[in-house]
């Protein structure tokens, strides 16, 4: 006889059977977990997709991107230095250019401590305003002045570093720039950043680190004292930095996708760093304005502040053709035009930013002027040209303007047709 399913041993209908709690906690969760992974599944093809099209979209290529500079090299002097016989590219959103360093440590082709003969050699000393930051080799300030001047019977030497002050500069002529044995030192100004990045007591306002070496004027009237400890502390942390490269985080660094949202990130967000009497600050400002300070400093503590910077900047810049002279070469400064004086659209949106401010964008241009004039150093003056070419075209042209603002090349090719035909002018080199 078969046996009723009601003689089982199990009581009431099947479907009143349940199983433990556990084991429904447990299917919930796995099925919580595979709602996760999927969305983030889904989120990584989304970020992949959106990587690969930006790369396209920037570069017109899929590989990946090299955002960190990897043709610098610790320098316990100077913070960081060009490395000798690298070939590297520098690139951001605005630009990705290949970057050519020679056995000297030049971003320039390779040339010979030696003279030649019948051969008028300058020197150009800068940061990336001449380095020169998003242009090729062919665009940038020294090449095009040589072509300028007569590459038959001109050289132009290149020794300019990205993000150096005048110290760094200063140093590097000393090192490296006299070696050429120079008929001219041109010395590129810097107005927007050289005083606060020279002086430390301006820098640790305007910078989140300090990585440079500074100078303070020397209590005994003697010219300058420089302080190496930042410089040295910045060349271990590069040491370091650079024996870590490969890694995810490194990877991650370096996706267009992560480099666009630090760019927005940088754009929206205030800290104590921004403060305009600093940032902008005297160089640019008729006057100083408290209300936006983020220091609680005084107008009397910031106009100090920033007599004092400049006071060490002369000082470094007179410590220039000192050295100079000492070497039988002339020496004459230029002003590089920041983005806030070459271009008027980005200016009238940095006044609406600040409405407070009251600017005077050629202030700095004056000082250094009078400056030269009384210390027998020429000046040259590039801006109005700039200006000029500015006003007649369409805005935006000659400077970067997604994440980077300097020159693009034809702005680089306004100012270095004005720096030649000045150089003539002024007798620093023969006319043509």
């Amino acid at each position: 006889m078969l046996m009723d399913r009601s003689d089982s041993t199990l009581s009431g209908p099947r479907a009143a059977v349940r199983p433990p709690a556990g084991g429904a906690r447990a299917s919930r969760l796995r099925a919580a977990l595979g709602g996760a992974v999927l969305a983030l599944a889904s989120v990584g093809v989304v970020l992949a997709f959106s990587e690969m099209g930006l790369r396209y979209y920037f570069y017109g290529e899929f590989g990946q991107p090299r955002f960190g500079v990897d043709f610098f090299m610790p320098d316990e002097k100077r913070g960081w230095a060009l490395k000798p016989s690298t070939l590297g590219k520098h690139q951001d959103l605005d630009f990705n250019i290949p970057v050519t360093i020679n056995s000297k440590g030049l971003r320039e082709p390779e040339r010979s401590y030696e003279r030649v003969p019948d051969k008028f050699r300058i020197v150009l000393v800068s940061d990336s305003a001449t380095f020169a930051s998003g242009v090729t080799i062919e665009q940038s300030p020294p090449a095009l002045l040589e072509q300028a001047l007569g590459v038959e019977r001109t050289e132009v030497v290149n020794l300019s570093v990205p993000a150096y002050n005048n110290v760094q500069e200063y140093l590097l002529l000393i090192e490296e720039g006299l070696k050429y044995q120079p008929d001219l030192v041109l010395l590129g100004f810097a107005p927007s950043n050289d005083i606060q990045g020279n002086y430390q007591p301006l820098a640790e306002m305007y910078k989140k680190n300090l990585r440079r070496p500074y100078a303070r004027l020397d209590p005994a009237g003697q010219g300058i004292v420089i302080d190496f400890q930042h410089a040295r502390q910045a060349a271990a942390r590069m040491e370091e930095a650079q024996a870590n490269v490969g890694g995810p985080a490194d990877f991650v660094r370096n996706t267009v996708v992560f480099h666009l949202i630090k760019t927005a990130v940088r754009r929206l967000k205030t800290d104590a760093r921004d403060d305009p009497n600093v940032f902008i600050g005297w160089p640019f400002l008729d006057g100083f304005a408290p209300e936006y300070g983020t220091r609680g400093l005084t107008e009397a503590a910031y106009a100090r502040l920033w007599q004092d910077g400049w006071a060490v900047t002369a000082a470094l810049i007179k410590s220039m053709r000192a050295e100079t002279e000492k070497a039988g070469a002339a020496f004459a400064v230029y002003i590089a035009p920041p983005k806030i004086q070459g271009d008027h659209s980005y200016r009238e949106r940095v006044e609406e930013a600040f409405p407070d401010l009251r600017f005077d964008v050629t202030r700095i241009n004056r000082e250094i002027a009078a400056f030269g004039a009384a210390n027998g150093i020429p000046v040259i003056d590039v801006l109005p040209a700039l200006e000029a070419a500015d006003r007649d075209g369409p805005p935006g042209r000659l400077y970067y303007d997604i994440e980077d603002e300097h020159l693009r090349p034809e702005g680089h090719a306004i100012v270095v047709a004005e720096l030649a035909r000045r150089l003539r002018d002024l007798g620093l080199v023969a006319a043509r």
